[in-house]
């Protein structure tokens, strides 16, 4: 069978999807879209005039009042935060300080979290000796630990425990600590930082 002949075996075939249009000898065919392409198509145009209608028609948020109602969002997120954000006061150490619940708190969240770094007894390790006078990062005073537990000292590897541990839970951690001072453990960690009494 010659060239000529083959050619006009598939112009046969294939003679209802030819179209009439003939570019420079070129013959188009007739192939549609696969479905899939085409139902694609479709919903785009319809989305975008749903799009259209609901955004510049019928007054749907712009990008500015998405991002100003983002904003506000953010800005509700911390202010409930800041009334949530545990914060020192005296009553309140004195108060935990009394309760004898406190201490078996303090217990358990020491053992479970800071004995990694500070030893059971508050001895140190990694991190400096709670038994001491001497402080890195704080003065040793009650509200200095507190401030310690709960926003950490990141540059030294402490993390910020108010996110994990409740106000009951930083507040019994920081009387724990308090009456850890002054205790003499077995192979205290040699003193870091300045002395406070």
């Amino acid at each position: 069978m010659s060239k000529k002949n083959s050619d006009a075996e598939v112009l046969d075939v294939e003679k209802g999807k030819l179209l009439d249009h003939d570019y420079d000898g070129i013959k188009e065919l007739n192939n549609p879209l696969p479905a899939w392409w085409t139902w694609t198509f479709i919903l785009t145009v319809v989305f975008s005039v749903i799009y259209f209608y609901y955004y510049h028609v019928m007054s749907g948020p712009s990008l500015q009042d998405e991002y100003r109602q983002g904003m506000e969002k953010i800005q509700q997120a911390k202010q409930i935060e800041a009334k949530e954000t545990i914060s020192f006061t005296d009553e309140d150490f004195s108060a935990a300080g009394s309760d004898p619940t406190t201490l078996k708190l303090a217990g358990i969240a020491f053992k479970g979290q800071c004995a990694v770094c500070h030893g059971p007894e508050g001895q140190g390790g990694i991190g400096p000796n709670l038994t001491d006078n001497f402080w890195l990062n704080s003065d040793g005073s009650p509200s200095g630990i507190y401030t310690s537990i709960a926003s950490g000292v990141l540059a030294k590897g402490m993390p910020a425990w108010k996110d994990k541990l409740s106000a009951k839970e930083v507040m019994s951690l920081t009387v724990l600590i308090t009456k850890m001072k002054g205790t003499t453990p077995s192979n205290p960690k040699m003193p870091q930082g300045k002395e406070y009494h």
